[in-house]
């Protein structure tokens, strides 16, 4: 394995800075035959019918399922499961284009996960590094350079879920500078170091850090490093984004621009990269962008967990504390926040009209549980109710935030203190 890179696996070799070939890798001969069973594979998708089975979802909590026959650029229309009636609907109305989903492509190939401060979230093959700017090997097969500033996360071993634990565990801590973890030469253990994160050699084989409390720039092994935290501030899609694309590899795409050539998409990702994504790999376009923000997608900028009886659970984004998925009132969720109690987590907002979720216990949780829920804007408290395992209906929340600059969820001990206290805020947003 050429030095010069962080590898998941030895498909890919990053070029140096003294390769006198004009491609900026070279590949062994694994990776072509890996590379033509890809490019075949998309080859056979790409006969598929341009009918695709899908649902859309709309600003009002509406969904509806059916054939998406056209997707245009103001307008998208379905024929629903009813007969040849074909429903159109405007793109301002849709916050939501579900793809019946295609088959994955299987890997068993190790491969990490680099999360953008745009909110892209990419799965690569190989990750490298030159100066302040890291170079991706996506699944999908597209070469990306992306620079440091706009990189929020890196998890290697992004397979391996104690890999992804123990970074959610580090994330949760809310770290208040850059965060490295690092393997430590007998390759037994992975110890966290908080610091600055200033960039690499120029051969990208030695990571330049500066560890806190220390005066001189560490020069670190790459292939030592498990997982990098930048701390960033304004996390999540900038105004110019107007969707987020995502794939059968995993990946999601934060973009400020789109438009459909026939069998692919040309996209400009937030970020500055242009990228053509073949139309039959697109699971899904989230239209939210500049009409709604999920919190799962936001940085807190307050975080309080104090447990009594229980064990500490963080909260987590997007999956339920024992890392299962999120479910209320017998409905699977893909966004939202779980909490345990006592739980304080603040978020800074402005320019939002309202706040919407679906409150209730975890649907996973068989044993006894009471909590008190308090929601607060700016200080004042705007609802407050009961969770309880014995009477675990839904409550649809739609609270009103005009003006509003910080919002900020309580789950608090009830009768029974802490215990399986696992509260959902499902679907939690905030609506322009």
């Amino acid at each position: 394995m050429i030095e010069g890179a962080w590898h998941a696996v030895p498909l890919f070799r990053w070029a140096t800075a003294e390769s006198t070939s004009p491609r900026w890798f070279t590949m062994t001969a694994n990776s072509r035959m890996t590379l033509s069973i890809l490019f075949t594979l998309c080859g056979c998708l790409l006969s598929l019918s341009v009918i695709r089975a899908g649902e859309i979802r709309t600003l009002d909590g509406n969904s509806y399922i059916g054939d998406i026959v056209s997707f245009k650029a103001n307008e998208v229309q379905l024929r629903t499961s009813e007969g040849d009636k074909v429903a159109t609907f405007s793109l301002k109305d849709v916050i939501t284009i579900d793809f019946a989903p295609s088959a994955r492509p299987v890997t068993r190939t190790p491969y990490l996960r680099v999360r953008l401060v745009d909110g892209s979230q990419l799965y690569c093959l190989t990750l490298g590094f030159q100066n302040k700017t890291m170079k991706l090997m996506l699944l999908s097969g597209h070469a990306i350079d992306v620079a440091f500033d706009h990189v929020h996360t890196v998890v290697c071993d992004a397979h391996d879920t104690n890999a992804l634990n123990a970074f959610d565990v580090l994330q949760a801590e809310n770290p208040k500078q850059d965060v490295i973890r690092v393997q430590n030469r007998e390759g037994t253990a992975v110890e966290p170091y908080e610091g600055v994160i200033q960039g690499s050699n120029d051969v990208g084989t030695r990571l330049q850090f500066k560890a806190r409390g220390v005066d001189t720039v560490s020069n670190l092994d790459v292939a030592r490093l498990r997982a990098m935290y930048f701390l960033r501030t304004n996390i999540g899609p900038s105004e110019k984004a107007i969707a987020r694309i995502s794939d059968t590899f995993g990946n999601i795409f934060t973009v400020t621009k789109y438009a459909m050539e026939g069998s692919a998409c040309q996209v400009t990702l937030q970020s500055g990269q242009e990228l053509k994504l073949m139309t039959s790999t697109i699971s899904k376009f989230d239209l939210t962008p500049g009409k709604l923000v999920y919190l799962s997608d936001l940085e807190p900028s307050k975080v309080e967990e104090t447990p009594i009886l229980a064990e500490l659970y963080h909260f987590r984004r997007d999956r339920n504390l024992e890392g299962g998925p999120l479910s209320v009132g017998r409905r699977i969720y893909p966004k939202g926040l779980a909490l345990h109690s006592r739980t304080v987590i603040e978020y800074d907002v402005k320019s939002f009209s309202s706040f919407r979720t679906v409150l209730g216990l975890d649907d996973a949780m068989a044993g006894s549980a009471h909590a008190i829920v308090r929601i607060e804007a700016d200080d004042k408290e705007v609802l407050k109710t009961t969770v309880s395992s014995k009477d675990n209906k839904p409550q649809d929340l739609n609270l009103p935030m005009t003006g509003v600059q910080k919002l900020r969820l309580i789950v608090e001990y009830g009768d029974d203190l802490d215990l399986g206290d696992h509260v959902n805020f499902a679907d939690a947003r905030l609506i322009k």
